[in-house]
């Protein structure tokens, strides 16, 4: 599992920190990363020097997680001081904040219709 936090969060100015936060999760030599826009991530148990291989395989596919999201985590998480988390999909965030809140009333006037059916979901379980 890779961690989030960077460990020397607390050592530094704020704005030192959204420079560094994710510099513990470098895996190359790049100052600034690459935005990775991949859906599918490569996994060949052949290849044991593949990004992707055995226990330390991180993305499987774009909604699960990318290394564009994992670091974008990783600076939020620091500079907050707390934990973040990026979805791949709106819908899959309004689920997360109903989980999370656990709200027994909501008023909505207008909305995506896919909210309206996340909201019935939620309210059947």
């Amino acid at each position: 599992m890779v961690e989030i936090k960077n460990p020397l969060y607390n050592c530094v100015a704020p704005s030192t920190q959204t420079v560094h936060a994710d510099s513990h999760m470098r895996v190359t030599s790049d100052v600034s990363p690459a935005i990775s826009v991949s859906t599918t991530f490569e996994y060949a148990q052949s290849a044991i020097d593949a990004c992707n291989y055995g226990p330390d395989q991180r993305h499987v596919y774009s909604r699960e997680s990318t290394p564009t999201n994992l670091k974008v985590e990783a600076v939020l998480s620091t500079v907050t001081e707390g934990h973040a988390v990026l979805f791949g999909s709106g819908l899959t965030a309004a689920l997360a904040v109903l989980i999370h809140y656990k709200p027994k009333k909501i008023a909505l006037s207008e909305c995506y219709f896919g909210i309206r059916k996340v909201l019935e979901k939620y309210q059947s379980l």
